[in-house]
């Protein structure tokens, strides 16, 4: 809470450590060292759920919008079942966002209909990240309003 009002941070990602780019991990050697990374990860680089979990309730998030990347030129895969084990710690905090590259999913539509399936709650789109066109026609069936795969909601 953040004086008295629910707090969502609504971009996390909690990815496992060797999925990463040599690029984050300079990264966040530079700039992270107040995240206690080995608290919150075991020494396969794998999130520890609870740890997760008590950290972000000590930041005092309410919410916590959980982002899966697909992204193999740039940041890595951090695949959306990687974060499902902190949505099942605490379901009330944490939620999944899905991702879609249209060059790793085809149909992508189906893809957007599987992750929905797993409790996703919003998708990212990254081109830059991605490596392809916003206006990627693959994307239409997943972004065109009043168009939505079997599964979505």
């Amino acid at each position: 809470m953040l004086d008295g009002r629910l707090l969502v941070d609504a971009h996390v990602h909690v990815a496992r450590l060797p999925t990463l780019s040599a690029d984050w991990h300079a990264w966040a050697t530079a700039f992270g060292e107040a995240t206690p990374i080995a608290e919150l990860y075991d020494s396969d680089g794998v999130p520890r759920p609870a740890a997760i979990d008590a950290h972000f309730a000590a930041q005092g998030a309410d919410r916590v919008l959980l982002f899966s990347e697909y992204s193999p030129k740039t940041t890595g895969i951090q695949p959306i079942e990687d974060v499902l084990p902190m949505v099942a710690a605490n379901p009330e905090r944490f939620r999944p966002v899905a991702n879609i590259n249209p060059h790793l999913h085809y149909p992508p539509a189906a893809e957007l209909a599987r992750q929905v399936g797993l409790g996703a709650v919003a998708c990212k789109i990254h081109p830059v990240h991605g490596g392809f066109e916003a206006g990627d026609r693959m994307l239409y069936p997943v972004c065109t309003p009043g168009v939505r795969p079997a599964g979505c909601r």
